[in-house]
């Protein structure tokens, strides 16, 4: 037994401290074998969580005594195996800790998890650390799942952020941009467009709402799942490449023609896909209120980007009912009007359940419009989730329910009164999984290509 195992003082070799590093993790492998998968899992959290926030302690104690974040992300890629996307991360979340240490003795008792300290860090690293040190705003996002964390991360940032900041923070996006050309190792090309981020989602979701014309045009939801002429990333190629020419490959892959509707005469419901939607108060509209305009499902809005959207005619500030528009419905309408849509994309900016953006979404009945409680089609009773998410709460007979203080949300079983008519499967549609607590399969998330890893694109739907 070394001096360091026995407790006698001393600086400890690297080779000493990896000894018994790998001792303890024995001992953990031993314990996974015979535990329950959930505690084992538990255990495994618990262990991945103490670690992460003895780095983003190790780190933040650099940063302190004068260390710059480019040398950290340097630290981090000494053994070249950590991408440069990780290591700005991690520096992000060592930066928060610095700010407020509490951040990483949370992360060690489980009051918050990575994923929740990642939330913050983005926050702080857009307040000059405003966001880090907010107790408060650290206590509600350690009590909110981080898809949701994020929404009010948003709200918070949109908050302590002033037009002048943006607007440069767009102006500089604006100078940089450019597009990009290479090939890769697959003997593929890559086109490659870099920006300001209005631009960006604007291009993204056009790509969306052709890709979903497409998938509509091949046969939909009517053709069993793994039948289509061609994949989703294939679709989302094949859209982006006729938006940009108008008269590309949008065809299928056995040459049909992509424009035959599978259902003909069938009238397709007004939707916002393609639409910009901001809000605003009065005041941020009159100008009283200094703070920035945030776009549903992007980013804050830089002063002369608004004005360019105003005067191009496509904005749509969403006005609610003072307006005259008509935003509730009664009983004798199943499905959700352009303008509820609109309300609803304004209210929860994208999927309730994970995150998804708006323009993944369908509007859901909380209380199913079929069930006995006959759930009215209005903006009380509805919500924005996305296909996965949408199954998922109808397979599971759950309701969804909105806090009004924080507006996060959370389910509960439903009633008998509450559950609509059970369906007859179709041929080869996947059944449920028979646990309801397991959330649906998260979404990847988008970034932008790098010529140098090989991994799979970004999913647009």
């Amino acid at each position: 037994m070394s001096r360091f195992e026995a407790g006698v003082g001393h600086v400890p070799s690297l080779e000493e401290v990896l000894s018994i590093t790998d001792s303890s993790l024995k001992v953990i492998d031993r314990w996974r074998t015979d535990l329950p998968v959930g505690d084992a899992l538990a255990v495994i959290k618990h262990v991945r969580a103490h670690c992460d926030a003895a780095e983003a302690e190790l780190l933040a104690a650099r940063l302190e005594a004068g260390a710059t974040e480019r040398s950290v992300e340097s630290l981090l890629q000494d053994d070249e195996k950590t991408s440069k996307r990780t290591a700005k991360k991690r520096t992000k979340r060592a930066k928060a800790v610095n700010k407020n240490r509490n951040i990483a003795k949370k992360m060690k008792t489980g009051e918050l998890s990575t994923d929740q300290a990642d939330v913050i860090a983005d926050a702080s690293d857009k307040t000059d650390g405003a966001a880090a040190k907010d107790d408060e705003l650290v206590d509600k996002l350690a009590s909110t799942p981080p898809d949701q964390g994020r929404k009010l991360a948003d709200e918070y940032v949109r908050a302590h952020t002033e037009a002048t900041k943006v607007q440069d923070r767009y102006d500089r996006q604006r100078r940089l941009r450019n597009v990009k050309r290479w090939k890769t190792s697959r003997d593929t090309h890559v086109l490659a467009l870099e920006g300001d981020e209005t631009s960006i989602d604007r291009i993204e979701n056009a790509i969306r709402n052709r890709s979903r014309e497409l998938y509509r045009a091949d046969g939909g939801r009517d053709l069993p799942q793994g039948q289509h002429p061609r994949t989703r990333d294939q679709r989302n190629y094949d859209a982006a490449i006729d938006l940009l020419t108008r008269n590309g490959p949008t065809s299928n892959s056995d040459g049909n023609n992509p424009n035959k509707s599978s259902k003909p005469g069938k009238a397709s419901r007004p939707s916002p896909r393609s639409t910009i939607v901001v809000t605003m108060t009065a005041e941020q509209a009159s100008g009283i209120d200094p703070t920035p305009i945030k776009q549903v499902g992007g980013g804050l809005l830089a002063p002369s980007v608004l004005e360019e959207l105003f005067c191009g005619a496509e904005l749509v500030g969403l006005v609610t009912d003072h307006s005259g528009m008509p935003l509730w419905m009664g009983h004798t309408s199943r499905l959700f009007t352009h303008a509820q849509w609109l309300a609803l994309i304004a209210r929860d900016g994208g999927c309730v359940q994970c995150g998804a953006h708006y323009s993944l979404c369908e509007a859901h009945h909380i209380v199913p419009w079929e069930a006995p409680a006959r759930g009215p089609t209005n903006i009380d009773n509805g919500a924005l989730v996305c296909t996965d998410c949408h199954h998922w709460l109808h397979d599971h007979e759950l309701i969804l329910v909105r806090d009004p203080n924080t507006g996060t949300w959370t389910t509960r079983t439903a009633r008998p009164d509450e559950i609509a008519p059970k369906r007859r499967p179709q041929a080869d549609q996947a059944q449920p999984h028979p646990d309801p607590k397991r959330r649906p399969k998260q979404r990847p998330e988008q970034r932008p290509p790098n010529p140098n890893e090989r991994t799979r694109t970004a999913t647009l739907f």
